[in-house]
């Protein structure tokens, strides 16, 4: 039954992307369906998945669409610095062509491209405080499909990807792994935290507050059912950003007494879950065991490509090996193999810089619009330690789109609080 749905939102959005006015609409559908294909993923044509295919061919209509001039090109901010990245993702697709042939080249181009693309597409379309609802309220809504599942699975027992770390079976529902679920529930989570601050009226929305707390609190326990490092390392940021930037610094005492109440409440079995959890991380401490088995044995991986990386010619290690993706397990080691340090030093650069722009422009405008994004980077940023957030389309609209969503000039719908 899930592939015929996935099937259907599939042909659907294509067709939508093909023929809308313009792509606002068709982008803020792949918000909303992309967790209905992502949970196709073990149907495959020719190898190839149902969403890796749509996400290569929403980007190849966009730019057949502007060929055509059915749509048209804007300038955003830091344009020119974004068309250096574009060009230098060109040149390193041609170079992966050149070595892996057509298919392996576009795939690279198009995924890499969604960054860029998320950024553009969220300043162009959505400084209007009515389109900025909108896009926020998918961000939303997005999330009732993953959740459905991931409890369904909980409360059955039944197991669509059966995942074990040291009998913490993980609930994540009907996806490949935890990486889609988690994506989903973290941009749920920023846009209820937005949409209750910009669009909720004291006198109105009382309704609309209890629901968002009500699916908040579903997506945190979800959250803590996919029994994830990434997911740990992403609420201690969030927390750490939380006291420091908002100088709010009793939320670090706060945070930690909460979780020792809730972790008393429930038998210990918070502090528990998390000894297992992290349990090689542990032994490693200890001197028990090498550093090759810790985060799920991202270490012995790491130093693999590592050793690898010091055998190669000068010239791979400046252009990259032609390697569009691997088991990296790091998004920088999948960028320094794949576009070597030219690559690697543009998208370093690019994380850091806007990093630096919505921490300033936070401290000196202090809308939560700036933080929420610094949120949003900060969880790509935990995410690229283990995983490949580059190359995952789906990650870019709440992380990068929320970048351009924040940094738009032209943006005036967090001047003030709407009314619903």
């Amino acid at each position: 039954m899930i592939i015929y749905i996935g099937l259907f939102a599939f042909l659907l959005l294509v067709i939508f992307s093909l023929f809308s006015s313009s792509y606002k609409k068709p982008f803020i559908a792949s918000i909303l369906f992309s967790p209905i294909i992502a949970s196709t993923w073990k149907f495959q044509f020719s190898g190839i998945s149902l969403i890796d295919l749509y996400f290569v061919l929403f980007v190849l209509i966009f730019i057949i669409r502007i060929l055509i001039k059915k749509e048209c090109l804007y300038v955003v901010p830091y344009q020119k610095l974004f068309l250096i990245y574009v060009f230098v993702l060109i040149f390193v697709s041609l170079n992966i062509y050149a070595r892996g042939g057509i298919l392996t080249a576009v795939e690279f181009l198009s995924k890499s491209l969604y960054l860029p693309l998320c950024f553009y597409w969220s300043s162009i379309y959505f400084s209007k405080r009515k389109d900025a609802k909108t896009l926020i309220i998918s961000f939303i809504l997005a999330v009732i499909f993953p959740l459905l599942f991931i409890f369904i699975q909980k409360a059955t027992g039944y197991t669509w990807r059966y995942h074990e770390t040291r009998g913490l079976v993980r609930s994540q529902g009907v996806y490949h792994d935890v990486v889609s679920a988690r994506i989903f529930i973290i941009q749920a989570l920023l846009g209820s935290y937005l949409y209750w601050h910009y669009f909720l009226n004291a006198v109105r929305s009382l309704i609309i507050k209890y629901l968002l707390v009500f699916l908040s609190s579903l997506c945190v326990i979800g959250l803590y059912f996919l029994y994830s490092k990434a997911i740990v390392v992403t609420l201690i940021l969030w927390i750490l950003l939380f006291a420091f930037l908002k100088k709010r610094i009793y939320i670090l005492p706060l945070a930690l007494g909460l979780f020792f109440l809730i972790n008393s409440i429930l038998g210990n079995r918070l502090l528990s879950d998390m000894r297992i959890l992290f349990s090689k991380e542990i032994e490693y401490a200890a001197g028990n065991i090498s550093s090759d088995y810790v985060l799920a044995g991202r270490g012995g991986i790491w130093k693999m490509y590592s050793k690898e990386w010091k055998d190669l010619p000068i010239l791979e290690k400046m252009i990259g090996t032609g390697r569009s993706h691997g088991f990296f397990h790091n998004d920088f080691l999948r960028v320094l193999f794949s576009g070597g340090l030219l690559l690697l030093i543009l998208y370093g650069g690019l994380i850091i810089f806007f990093s630096v722009k919505l921490f300033k422009s936070f401290k000196s405008e202090g809308k939560i619009i700036h933080f929420a994004a610094l949120l949003g980077i900060s969880y790509y940023l935990a995410e690229s330690l283990g995983q490949l957030p580059g190359f995952y389309p789906i990650i870019q609209p709440v992380t990068w789109g929320l970048v351009g969503l924040s940094l738009n000039q032209d943006s005036n719908w967090t001047e003030k609080q709407a009314r619903g």
